[in-house]
């Protein structure tokens, strides 16, 4: 577990490192860290999808932007989503959920090309079970028994 830790650590030190050097000497160090750190707007889905609505030739579309959805699993895979990446020009996307919908639980009907996590985010970055929290001391282990209240 600690080398996936570090592994990980040492994965985003390069990343930060590589964008580093992909700007060097084009921005001082102030606005490096700008660009890294940027703005962060938090807001549902609902309200970004009235803002793009509202907004179809807006500034923010032609700027890198890092979206980042939680309960992903719940509003990513109508026109919410569609407009969201129609819209948006230069962006990254993750989703976090504790529920992926994978094609044997995906619905029917709806664009096949987004019936799961993986189509509509990639493939995943990380995996945390709650046996991984458990493990790590996050949350407190717990038992199941299942008991029969009743008979059939």
């Amino acid at each position: 577990m600690a080398n996936t830790k570090e592994q990980e650590r040492a994965e985003l030190h390069r990343t930060i490192w590589n964008m580093a050097n992909d700007l060097r000497g084009s921005v001082d160090g102030w606005d490096f860290k700008q660009y890294v750190l940027g703005k962060i707007i938090v807001t549902t889905i609902q309200k970004l999808d009235v803002f793009i609505k509202k907004n179809k030739k807006h500034d923010i579309y032609n700027k890198h932007v890092v979206l980042i959805f939680d309960e992903c699993h719940r509003s990513q895979f109508g026109d919410m989503h569609r407009a969201i990446i129609g819209n948006f020009r230069n962006y990254h996307i993750f989703g976090f959920t504790g529920t992926p919908i994978f094609a044997a639980n995906a619905p029917a009907g709806g664009n096949p090309a987004f019936s799961t996590t993986e189509q509509v985010f990639g493939k995943k970055l990380h995996t945390y079970t709650i046996v991984d929290a458990i493990n790590d001391g996050n949350v407190l282990p717990f038992r199941i028994d299942f008991i029969r209240t009743f008979l059939f």
